[in-house]
């Protein structure tokens, strides 16, 4: 009997215990996650006054710097609280499958998603295709947008500014909205086959930000991952502020980074924008299941939308045979754009542009002379252009003039002025100086000896730039490696630049 009483008695004493380690526990983690939460609310308040500056103000390295390390504290801080990991974890071939099956009656002909090696996965002919045979066929509603989710969006967030202003900020917070109601979205196969992470700008590391440091594509890079910043900040702030936490979608109690980061990277890198029904003008961004697995090669567009049906039709660019990866063209855009909404660089590009940058020095005592020409010419005594090999192209009209102007002396100056202005002369001058070709003359002559110094002085700098970055990040990385495919970019069209000036001497 007395062990009886005794093995009760520590029973309900293990159980007490247990109760108050359970409840310490239980109080040591809400402590945490209050802490926690804390912590990251002043660090977006940091991360809002950071972005408050102009970032020419500093270093952009530097400014780049303070961005990632303010980034990184807040992802230590929610370390495992981001539902996107969760959710996009595991055989991402599997989820593949399922997608598949789901949107398997779009698919006109025979198609299966497969590995593709560096191009990640992509879409496969099962049978012989023909050039210009419909490929996919998906209806509207199919597409994920704001308008079409599956179940409402909190009132507050509609009205919010910043989410009613920017669509694709919206698209992002609407897609996250999905990714939380699991199994209740509409949308759940499309949304678990989608990849866990990117190669975008939104993933960049400082090491990797700096091996474009000093590339034009920097100024782009920090911009955009400054507005990433910025946005994610601002919707932590906002959904804090709230008071009915309850009330909340979970995504939003917390609101991880690393959520943000990878919803803005599969707007940026996967949205199409098509048009309103009854609005000539406007404009609906979504997202399209299936079509979006479908990899960039440089040909022609194929894809259509039409109205009327409300259907997204792609074609095939080319003929394929049973086996062959089927391609699709993401339209004209510089390989600075592929990198930092894409997350990859085309091996070759054709419409790739580099920008140049030229300006008259303010200790040139005929620099007024200059600038009144320039003026009359539509010209500012800064200009910047984007120089592209293309056959025809180069050099532009705006170069060559500035060019011209910028070589000619004070007796050719007062000249010019003199023709540009009179009535009768004034626009066979402003013609002859915005001809993009160059005659043998003087003036021409030394304006394309400007025009070449100028792009070879380019060229070597990148070239320096690049060799100290393949030094100073050694450590390959996915990301790495495309940055430095967009430097060589840079250096290889101002190298077909150089040719197309000296072809003109021919």
């Amino acid at each position: 009997m007395l062990l009886c009483v005794f093995g009760i008695e520590y029973q309900r004493l293990c159980l007490i215990l247990t109760c108050q380690r359970s409840f310490k526990m239980e109080k040591k983690t809400r402590l945490h996650v209050k802490n926690s939460s804390s912590c990251v609310a002043d660090l977006c308040s940091e991360l809002l006054r950071l972005c408050d500056v102009r970032p020419d103000v500093w270093n952009k390295m530097n400014y780049f710097r303070s961005l990632y390390e303010i980034v990184t504290k807040i992802r230590d801080l929610q370390k495992g609280a981001s539902i996107s990991r969760l959710v996009l974890s595991g055989d991402r071939e599997l989820r593949l499958k399922a997608l598949q099956k789901r949107y398997e009656e779009c698919l006109y002909f025979p198609l299966s998603i497969c590995n593709c090696g560096e191009a990640g996965f992509g879409v496969r002919a099962d049978k012989s295709i023909e050039k210009n045979s419909p490929l996919l066929h998906i209806p509207l509603r199919y597409a994920l947008s704001v308008p079409n989710v599956s179940s409402p969006l909190p009132k507050f967030l509609k009205e919010d500014p910043l989410f009613s202003g920017m669509d694709n900020v919206a698209l992002a917070i609407a897609l996250l909205h999905e990714l939380s109601l699991n199994e209740k979205s509409r949308w759940k196969e499309y949304i678990s086959s989608l990849p866990g992470v990117y190669s975008t700008v939104a993933y960049f590391s400082d090491a990797e930000f700096s091996i474009l440091d000093g590339f034009p594509a920097a100024d782009a890079a920090l911009k955009a991952y400054r507005n990433m910043c910025r946005q994610y900040a601002y919707f932590y702030r906002l959904f804090e502020r709230v008071k009915q936490k309850d009330s909340l979608p979970v995504y939003m109690k917390p609101f991880c980074f690393e959520d943000y980061q990878w919803a803005i990277s599969t707007v940026m890198s996967r949205n199409n924008a098509l048009p309103i029904k009854g609005d000539s003008d406007g404009k609906l961004l979504c997202l399209i299941p299936l079509w979006d697995m479908i990899n960039h090669k440089q040909y022609q567009v194929t894809t259509d939308y039409d109205p009327a049906s409300e259907h997204i039709v792609f074609y095939a660019m080319e003929s394929h045979r049973q086996g062959d990866e089927v391609f699709m063209d993401y339209g004209k855009r510089t390989s600075t754009e592929f990198l930092l909404y894409n997350g990859f660089v085309p091996e070759f590009n054709l419409f790739h542009e580099v920008p140049i940058n030229l300006g008259l020095s303010k200790f040139d005592k005929l620099m007024q002379l200059r600038t009144q020409i320039l003026k009359e010419l539509g010209l500012g005594s800064e200009i910047c252009l984007a120089a592209s090999p293309q056959v025809g192209t180069f050099p532009p009209s705006q170069l060559t003039a500035f060019a011209r102007v910028f070589v000619m002396n004070e007796v050719e100056l007062q000249v010019t002025l003199d023709e540009l202005t009179s009535l009768r002369s004034g626009s066979d001058v402003t013609d002859r100086l915005l001809s993009m070709t160059l005659s043998n003359g003087r003036v021409d002559e030394e304006a394309k000896k400007f025009i070449e110094s100028r792009i070879k002085l380019l060229i070597r700098n990148y070239e320096s730039r690049l060799e100290k970055s393949l030094q100073l990040v050694p450590t390959a990385s996915p990301i790495r490696e495309q940055c430095l495919r967009l430097c060589r970019h840079d250096i290889f069209t101002l190298s077909q630049c150089l040719t197309a000036l000296s072809e003109q001497s021919r």
